[in-house]
């Protein structure tokens, strides 16, 4: 049986695991050339009609864990203060 197999293997992941949300919120950490989550939520608004945008962004709620990963707060800053 497969499953039994994996019962006696150990893992340790370590700081990895804060950092998996990372290229989320900056692909090049990755070596993709792509947009980040915020910056799909604001081109998202900014292809919306003018008197939708603030309804629209009033309507957005932040939630998870992701936050709570090494430098969540701080990168959490630096994107309110772009978007």
């Amino acid at each position: 049986m497969l499953s039994s197999f994996f019962v006696s293997l150990k893992y340790t992941i370590g700081h990895s695991r804060f950092c998996i949300a990372d290229p989320l919120f900056n692909p090049r950490l990755v070596n993709k050339i792509c947009a980040s989550i915020p910056e799909l939520l604001h081109y998202s608004v900014q292809a919306c009609e003018l008197e939708k945008r603030i309804p629209l962004l009033e309507s957005v709620i932040v939630t998870g864990g992701a936050i709570a990963t090494l430098n969540g707060k701080k990168r959490k800053k630096i994107r309110e203060s772009t978007v």
